[in-house]
């Protein structure tokens, strides 16, 4: 299995063998309370069955954050591209960043978000060779949930051709009239909208080839 390079701090690859249910999972049955998920109990519950992956689920949200970097990690490789958008799309919401540890959860999902699209930093690492490289491992409603939010950010690496809500978003984008747009992401956007044949390629071709461009 080929681990991205946000493998930092991430606990060892999970178990793929029968697993027991971390203590505590069975806990509220008896009236008692739950002592809080380790990392490893939380890598065993991914690579779990259908069970223990139901009993993670109703635990995301009140994960710790190594707990949570488990799971969005491991989930991201070893869960169906469904199961995973269903699992973790929850935490992109507006409503997300009100709850404690939202932002921290909405920056680790976006994150693994963009490691398994290909996405290296700030910098496109497909270019306009490979639009939506990695996209196979992701379910497309991804990109339509960011294009809904105006994830500018996530959009730039998860854009594929053919869907109204980028094209939309990525015109805005590049005809902003904003002069505190940095070169580097108007770079980084007329990439993409060449990638991805957009209405305006020729545009940002025409861009990318000028002096403005060329200096990126």
């Amino acid at each position: 299995m080929v681990v991205p390079n946000n493998a930092a701090n991430v606990p060892p690859p999970p178990t793929t063998e029968a697993v027991v249910p971390p203590a505590g999972c069975e806990a509220a049955s008896a009236g008692k309370q739950r002592p809080p998920l380790t990392s490893d109990d939380v890598s065993a519950m991914v690579a779990g069955g259908p069970r223990l992956r139901r009993q993670l689920l109703e635990q995301l949200p009140h994960l710790s954050e190594d707990g949570f970097l488990a799971a969005v990690f491991w989930a991201g490789l070893l869960w169906s591209p469904s199961l995973f958008f269903v699992a973790f799309s929850q935490f992109l919401e507006p409503s997300e960043g009100r709850k404690p540890g939202g932002v921290e959860r909405n920056r680790l999902v976006t994150r693994q978000l963009r490691s398994l699209a290909g996405w290296a930093g700030d910098r496109s690492v497909w270019g306009a060779e490979r639009p939506g490289n990695g996209a196979w491992r992701l379910d497309p409603a991804w990109l339509l949930l960011a294009a809904s939010l105006g994830r500018l950010d996530l959009v730039l690496c998860l854009a594929t051709p053919g869907h109204a809500g980028v094209d939309r978003l990525l015109t805005d984008a590049f005809t902003s009239e904003q002069p505190t747009t940095p070169a580097e992401l108007v770079h980084d956007i007329a990439t993409v909208i060449v990638a991805i044949n957009h209405p305006l390629a020729d545009d940002a071709r025409a861009w990318l080839g000028s002096p403005a461009g060329d200096r990126v």
